[in-house]
């Protein structure tokens, strides 16, 4: 379905996919947009106490204006910036 959050006035963000995988070696995962206003994408891996993440989170590029500045403070809120876009990234080895 749908996301939302409390915290943004745009009302759904989109629908997105997270496919998993597993080895010997861990947990991968791999985030998509299929559609909406808010474009996630990221991946993850989990091997043993070592966890990593990187997603990059945008306006869609066919997102109306009115939408992308409503956007921009959720995008303000979520973490680092690289432009356009947040990034929330984590790494931690154990």
């Amino acid at each position: 379905g749908d996301l939302a959050l409390s915290v943004s006035p745009v009302k759904p963000l989109g629908d997105y996919r997270v496919t998993w995988a597993s080895d010997a070696n861990g947990l991968t995962w791999q985030l998509a947009t299929e559609h909406g206003p808010l474009e996630l994408r990221g991946s993850g891996s989990v091997a043993g106490r070592r966890v990593q993440m990187r997603v990059t989170a945008r306006a869609a590029a066919d997102a109306p204006r009115a939408v992308v500045a409503q956007l921009k403070t959720l995008l303000d809120t979520i973490g680092t910036h690289g432009g356009t876009e947040a990034v929330i990234e984590t790494g931690s080895r154990g």
